[in-house]
């Protein structure tokens, strides 16, 4: 095991070593590409150089960065799907940042394209099984009672399968619903679904980029064995103020966004409520007591603070609650999440970019039953507290490097009781629930890079561990994915994944 990780530690300095040696005589281009109109950040845009027919594409938070060799002048395409494409000629002669904007492209077309590039993607980049799904088609799809959803739009893909009929569990290539980890703004959405499945609980109008990764990981996600979804959500418009409204079948939906400083501020907030509960008064007999209802609240704020620095603050609630009682049957179910995430972005220089992250999430679940004079109730809850930093560094076109740190708190509380009722139901305390605490860190470094023209490489290790008062363990997980350019419209991949178990240590304690 300790040769394995020397020789991926020795491979990952090896390609730092050359991108440093070969960074003489080479200048660095960089900047943010956003949408003109609202100042929102496009992610995966792409930065074309037509002398080296080759390029880049912004990371999550909008940012590129190209070094390259030295030259005169240098010719840039700046697309991005949806937006009219911008061509730059550049003086060369040294390090250059610049922020582009994108214009939304006109609508009004005299004919249907359909192009492949999203095949393109996936023989010229070498991490496999990943889809990104645009939002405006997601919104353009047919939809059940009036609501988008991302997640049965991601039933669609290929590789997906969707669970039972109409609902919004998704099982990617043979694995479970739960084998999937599914992000919003970095934090764990642990029950993705309203109304016993039929709905997700992701407002797509709240949201800017979706990403499905259906193997071979980076080393920078851990924990889950299907799929990774990554969601994003909204920044704000940060030129003018706007809003939207809507009711459909079962809910009804408001969106508010717009500057808090132009250029500099915004928020955006989003909120969904259904009216189930309403619709189902009149058809109540008399003694009968039922009721439903689900809401969810989006809202982001971030704040430029400097050419180098920017901040983020994102907020999403979501809860469901159903009722039922008739001749001395009743029950209640409710469940909801709870998330928060604070970033701070900064750049050092024009090749390294930081994101340091405190992330709050939260699951609760309390279920109770009564028939006759037998009560019962089950309560369950999973909270984290997570702190992270990861480095992303540019140091050649054909070069990128991602590696960082986490660290997370969690406790589980579980808890259930069963009586006959004497002087009414007697819940449980939740002050008496057990709560177990552990913690889990993890260290990783992920390098993707050309070994050659037709030959290149995507090579990372994880350094994930766990402790608690009677455990600890590390496990050691290597991925290697290389692929090879087998002609201008094909090209052939292989992965591998490991998982090595560390150092190992259990304490057995008696009280």
């Amino acid at each position: 095991m300790r040769n394995l990780v020397l020789h991926f530690v020795f491979i990952l300095l090896a390609g730092l070593l050359s991108s440093a040696v070969s960074g003489q005589n080479k200048f660095t281009l960089s900047g943010t590409i956003t949408d003109s109109e609202t100042g929102e950040a496009l992610i995966g845009a792409n930065v074309y150089i037509t002398s080296l027919k080759g390029g880049t594409s912004t990371n999550t938070y909008g940012f590129f960065s190209i070094t390259i060799p030295t030259a005169d002048t240098l010719g840039a395409v700046i697309s991005y799907v949806g937006y009219t494409a911008q061509i730059k000629k550049i003086n060369f002669n040294q390090d250059i940042e610049m922020d582009i904007r994108l214009a939304p492209s006109a609508s009004a077309l005299d004919e249907i394209v359909i192009e492949g590039s999203r095949i393109e993607q996936e023989y010229e980049s070498t991490q496999m099984g990943v889809i990104n799904v645009p939002l405006d088609k997601i919104m353009e799809l047919p939809v059940i009672l009036g609501e988008t959803d991302v997640l049965k739009t991601i039933q669609l893909l290929p590789g997906v399968q969707s669970g039972d009929e109409g609902t919004t569990g998704f099982f990617v290539r043979g694995g479970n619903a739960d084998q999937n980890l599914i992000l919003l703004d970095e934090a764990t959405v642990y029950n993705p679904s309203h109304l016993y499945g039929l709905f997700s609980v992701f407002n797509t109008r709240s949201l800017n980029n979706v990403t499905l990764i259906k193997g071979g990981f980076p080393a920078n996600y851990g924990g889950r064995l299907s799929s990774i979804l990554d969601i994003t959500m909204k920044e704000g418009n940060n030129q003018r103020f706007s809003g939207a409204a809507g009711i459909g079948l079962t809910s009804a939906h408001l969106t508010l966004e717009g500057p808090i400083k132009k250029d500099v501020a915004s928020f955006i907030i989003s909120a969904r409520r259904t009216f189930v509960d309403v619709i189902l008064i009149p058809f109540l007999e008399s003694g009968e007591n039922s009721n439903y209802r689900f809401y969810d609240i989006n809202a982001k704020v971030n704040w430029k603070l400097s050419k180098r620095d920017r901040l983020f603050a994102s907020f999403f609630k979501g809860n469901d609650n159903a009722e039922y009682q008739q001749s001395g049957i009743g029950y209640n179910i409710f469940f909801g999440n709870t998330a928060a995430t604070l970033r701070w972005n900064h750049l050092f220089g024009q090749k390294l970019f930081l994101n340091t992250s405190l992330i709050y999430n939260n699951y609760d679940q309390d279920v109770t039953a009564v028939q006759d004079n037998f009560f019962s109730q089950v309560i369950s809850g999973i909270k984290d507290y997570t702190g992270k930093m990861e480095f992303q560094y540019f140091p050649s076109i054909n070069h990128q490097i991602k590696f960082g740190a986490s660290f997370t708190y969690h406790e589980f509380n579980a808890g259930g009781s069963s009586q006959a009722q004497v002087a009414g139901p007697q819940g449980i305390n939740t002050d008496s629930v057990p709560t177990k605490k552990f913690n889990e860190y993890a260290f990783y470094i992920n390098d993707e890079f050309n070994i050659s023209q037709r030959l290149s490489a995507n090579l990372g290790v994880r350094f994930p561990g766990f402790f608690g008062s009677d455990f600890d363990y590390t496990r050691v997980e290597p991925r290697a994915t290389l692929k090879f350019q087998t002609s201008p419209v094909s090209s052939a991949q292989t992965h591998g994944r490991r998982h090595q178990r560390g150092v190992h240590g259990r304490r057995n304690r008696t009280g």
